[in-house]
């Protein structure tokens, strides 16, 4: 998909999106500078002003990142448990002793990485 978006490509994925939000990541995603939402005299007022976030109530970083978002779908028990085979979902679950493994069993194998906001990343001096 990254090829397509080089490529001035852009198809709508199978999700749900507005059609303002369609239009404007075409936009975000032009591959004439000059023509790319927010890049033009305008500059960022353009990508404010852009009809997806004109409903924004406002840019403040601190209360965007406070603001609660309702979810757009609600994921239930039973659409998650549809995407396994049923001779999996109706067992019960049980914990054994091979679970019980002390955590520096897989030490070895993290050996090397460092864990930062979930994200593993090599270390620099491996």
């Amino acid at each position: 998909w990254v090829v397509e978006i080089l490529a001035g490509r852009f198809h709508k994925p199978e999700v749900l999106l507005s059609d303002s939000a369609t239009d404007t990541i075409k936009l975000l995603l032009k591959t004439d500078v000059a023509a790319r939402l927010g890049c033009g005299e305008q500059g960022w007022g353009a990508v404010k002003n852009a009809s997806y976030f004109r409903k924004l109530e406002t840019w403040n970083e601190d209360e965007l990142l406070k603001k609660n978002v309702a979810a757009t779908f609600s994921m239930t028990k039973e659409a998650i448990v549809e995407n396994f085979d049923s001779s999996y979902t109706c067992q019960d679950p049980k914990w054994d002793e091979a679970q019980n493994l002390p955590v520096e069993t897989d030490e070895d194998e993290l050996f090397g990485y460092e864990w930062s906001k979930f994200k593993a990343t090599r270390a620099a001096s491996l």
